[in-house]
């Protein structure tokens, strides 16, 4: 194995060291054991810990509060438990929290897939109407609390789908111009497409599209 030496604070009563945490230099064997040195005794901890750490990011970053989208996980610097030593029960867990009037709650998505450097989970369902705001970490205990493998958070944006969406005219010329009429409920702009804008899509001819409220905007 590979050791590394870090300098430590001795706590004024002696109760206690504090360690500097280096760098992982084996990224393929995370879970490692903290001695501690000391005129010529090493005493170990009888647990190892484990080094799990990930800048993460998601796609899509949003998606209907009705749940089921399929959220792609990119993350770097990454280890998760093989098969083998996961037994099928699931060692990964997608954890989403929302708090709301300073209340938080948790929702916990069992990891769909995972290959490598990224990993799939399925967005739950959202009880709650409206554009909520949640953030989104990784988590080996889907109950702690909190997460004892927590790696980062990033945004995972619900909103409500739209319905009722009508058109008029049905119908123009081909050599297009016509300002076409939207209305409904909930057309809120999620900022979906490249330019961060609502469209209309014609066939494959995308237009960026103008929303005036939530029930209506024009083409």
């Amino acid at each position: 194995g590979v050791s590394t030496a870090t300098p430590t604070t001795v706590d004024t009563n002696g109760l206690f060291v504090v360690c500097a945490v280096p760098g992982l230099v084996n990224k393929q064997q995370p879970e490692v054991r903290v001695c501690l040195e000391h005129y010529g005794t090493t005493e170990c901890s009888n647990e190892q810990s484990l080094f799990l750490y990930a800048a993460l990011s998601v796609s899509p970053s949003l998606g209907p509060d009705t749940g089921g989208t399929l959220i792609n996980v990119t993350l770097n610097g990454f280890y998760a438990p093989n098969e083998a030593s996961c037994a099928g029960s699931g060692c990964v867990y997608c954890r989403l929290r929302r708090t709301i009037d300073g209340v938080e709650t948790k929702t916990i998505s069992p990891l769909v897939e995972f290959a490598g450097s990224s990993l799939v989970c399925r967005a739950p369902l959202l009880v709650v109407t409206g554009l909520i705001t949640f953030s989104f970490s990784i988590t080996g205990d889907p109950e702690g609390d909190p997460p004892q493998t927590l790696c980062g958070d990033t945004d995972y944006l619900y909103y409500t789908p739209p319905t009722g969406v009508t058109l008029g005219p049905s119908l123009g010329p081909i050599t297009g111009g016509t300002v076409v009429t939207l209305t409904g409920m909930n057309l809120l702009d999620t900022g979906t497409s490249g330019g961060g804008q609502a469209v209309c899509r014609f066939g494959t001819n995308d237009v960026l599209a103008t929303l005036s409220g939530c029930s209506g905007g024009f083409c």
